[in-house]
C-alpha cells in the first residue's frame, strides 16, 4: 500500500545486507519493528538454526517475532498487497495469529532456535504461498525434512493442542473443534517394539447436521492423527516433543546422550486416543 516501500538487497551475509540498506535510506532502520522473517525453501533444506540462532542474538530484534517459509522470500514479501488494511505492518500482525491460521502453525523466533537446539523435539513453521498461510515445514537437525499438507497441518495443530475452532468434518456433519488442553503422552518401552500414545481432549459443537456422529468424528481423527504421526517417526522429527518426556526418566545429561534418543524414536510405534466432549 502507500505506506509500504520495496526494497531487495543483495549481499554475503545479513550485516552486509544491513549496511547497503543504511546507504539507500535517509532513517536508520528498526529492526525492533520487524513483524515477520520469510525464509525461503532452498535455504530451509540446507539448515535454518544457524541463520535463525544469529537473528536472535541480534539486540534489536524481537524473540517474539514470526518465521515462515516461502518458495521464495523475496517474492512472497513483495507481492503482499493487503486491501482490508491501512497498515501492512498490522496485516502481518493479524495474519500470524493463532485463530486465524487454521491451516498453519504460528512459530515464533525463540521458538524455533529453541526447539532446533533441544535434541528432544523438533520444530515446524508455516508455509506462505500467495498472501495466506496453508500447511507447514517440518524440521530435524535445522533442516527441512518434509513438508505437510494443510489438512496435516490442522491435526498437528490438534495434537499439540493449539486449534481454536476449527471446522472438521464428520460424515454428513459438521463441528467447530478447540483444543481443551495439552495432549497425555505416554511412553511404554517394555513391550516390543515399543510404543507412543498419545491422548488429545477436544471440545466439538456441533454446527450443521447430527451430533450422534460425535464417536466417528474421533475415530477418524485418531486414524487421521495416527497416520501423520507415524510419517513423521520415518523422517526422526519429533515435532510433538516427545523425547521431553522421555528425558524425564534421564537423571543426567550423559543419561540422554547414552539413550540415543533420535534412533529409539525412529523404532517406535505410535497411536493416538481422541476424546471429545
Amino acid at each position: 500500500n502507500k505506506t509500504v516501500n520495496n526494497m531487495v538487497i543483495e549481499a554475503d551475509d545479513f550485516y552486509l545486507a544491513e549496511n547497503q540498506l543504511k546507504s539507500h535510506l535517509s532513517k536508520h532502520p528498526e529492526l525492533s519493528h520487524l513483524k515477520v522473517i520469510v525464509f525461503s525453501k532452498d535455504l530451509a533444506r540446507e539448515g535454518l538454526l544457524e541463520h535463525a540462532s544469529l537473528l536472535f542474538r541480534e539486540r534489536e530484534v524481537r524473540p517474539s517475532t514470526n518465521l515462515c517459509l516461502a518458495e521464495s522470500a523475496q517474492t512472497f514479501l513483495t507481492q503482499v498487497k493487503p486491501t482490508l488494511e491501512q497498515s501492512t505492518s498490522r496485516y502481518y500482525e493479524l495474519l500470524f495469529q493463532n485463530q486465524n491460521t487454521p491451516y498453519a502453525p504460528v512459530t515464533e523466533l525463540r521458538e524455533f532456535v529453541s526447539r532446533g537446539m533441544d535434541s528432544a523435539q523438533d520444530p515446524v513453521l508455516p508455509i506462505a504461498d500467495q498472501e495466506k498461510l496453508m500447511g507447514m515445514g517440518i524440521f530435524h537437525d535445522g533442516k527441512l525434512v518434509a513438508e505437510a499438507e494443510p489438512e496435516q497441518a490442522l491435526l498437528y495443530k490438534l495434537l499439540s493442542g493449539e486449534a481454536r475452532h476449527v471446522a472438521v468434518r464428520a460424515g454428513e456433519s459438521s463441528f467447530s473443534v478447540t483444543s481443551r488442553r495439552k495432549p497425555k503422552i505416554q511412553i511404554s518401552w517394555q513391550e516390543e517394539p515399543p510404543r507412543i500414545t498419545v491422548s488429545t481432549s477436544l471440545k466439538a459443537d456441533l454446527i450443521y447436521g447430527s451430533a450422534d456422529v460425535g464417536k466417528l468424528l474421533a475415530a477418524q481423527l485418531e486414524e487421521e492423527m495416527t497416520q501423520f504421526l507415524q510419517d513423521n517417526v520415518r523422517n526422526s522429527a519429533d515435532i510433538l516433543g516427545i523425547g521431553c518426556y522421555a528425558r524425564l526418566q534421564c537423571l543426567t545429561e550423559s543419561d540422554w546422550e547414552k539413550l540415543n534418543w533420535e534412533q529409539k524414536f525412529s523404532n517406535f510405534t505410535i497411536f493416538t486416543k481422541t476424546s471429545i466432549k
